[in-house]
C-alpha cells in the first residue's frame, strides 16, 4: 500500500517540478521579447507580456515580469503596480502582496472627478489577505457608497464581494469565487 502512495508523490512532485520549469522557460522567453513593448501591449494584450504567464498559471514568474517591465519605463502605469500585487497574492506570496497592494494606495484626497474610489477596493483587498473580516467588510460598506456616486467602482464592488464570499480561502480561488461557493 505504501508503494502506491510513494509512486503518486513522486508524480505529483515531478508535475510541480515541470510546471516550475515551464514557467522559468515563459518567463525566460517573455523578458526576452516583451521588455520592448508598449504599455497597452505588455498589460492589456491576452497573448503577450504578463497575461500568458497568468494563464499558464505562473503567476509568480508574471510579478518578476511585471516588476522588470515597471522598472525600465520611466513613468509606469500605476496600474502595473496593482496587477504585480494581484500576481503575488495569486500565487499565494501574500506578505509581498500585501506590500504591494499597500504601495497602490493614493494619497487622500486624491481621487479624481469621476468618483473612482481606489483605497477603498486596495484596502479591501489588504484585509482579505490580513484575513480580517471587520476591515474587508469596513471597506466593501465605503466602496458601495462610492458605488452609489459612480459607477466606475462597480466592478471593484464585484470583486471585493467575491473575495467576501469565499473569505478564508486562497486569494486565487477568492477572486473568482462563484456565486454560491
Amino acid at each position: 500500500m505504501r508503494l502506491p502512495r510513494l509512486a503518486a508523490a513522486i508524480v505529483v512532485f515531478a508535475s510541480l517540478s515541470a510546471h516550475a520549469a515551464d514557467c522559468q522557460t515563459l518567463l525566460k522567453q517573455h523578458l526576452a521579447t516583451d521588455l520592448a513593448l508598449a504599455s497597452d501591449a505588455f498589460d492589456q494584450d491576452d497573448h503577450q507580456g504578463w497575461r500568458p504567464l497568468e494563464d499558464a498559471g505562473c503567476e509568480a514568474e508574471a510579478a518578476t515580469l511585471i516588476a522588470a517591465y515597471a522598472a525600465q519605463q520611466a513613468h509606469p502605469h500605476p496600474v502595473l503596480a496593482w496587477h504585480r500585487a494581484q500576481m503575488l497574492a495569486r500565487s499565494g506570496q501574500t506578505a509581498e502582496a500585501i506590500a504591494a497592494t499597500r504601495q497602490t494606495l493614493r494619497p487622500p484626497h486624491s481621487d479624481d472627478d469621476s468618483g473612482f474610489d481606489w483605497n477603498d477596493y486596495a484596502t479591501a483587498t489588504i484585509a482579505f489577505l490580513q484575513g480580517d473580516k471587520p476591515a474587508l467588510q469596513a471597506s466593501r460598506a465605503l466602496l458601495a457608497g462610492a458605488t452609489a456616486n459612480s459607477e466606475f467602482n462597480l466592478p471593484n464592488l464585484k470583486a471585493v464581494d467575491r473575495l467576501e464570499r469565499c473569505f478564508g480561502k486562497p486569494y486565487k480561488v477568492a477572486y473568482d469565487c462563484p456565486a454560491t461557493p
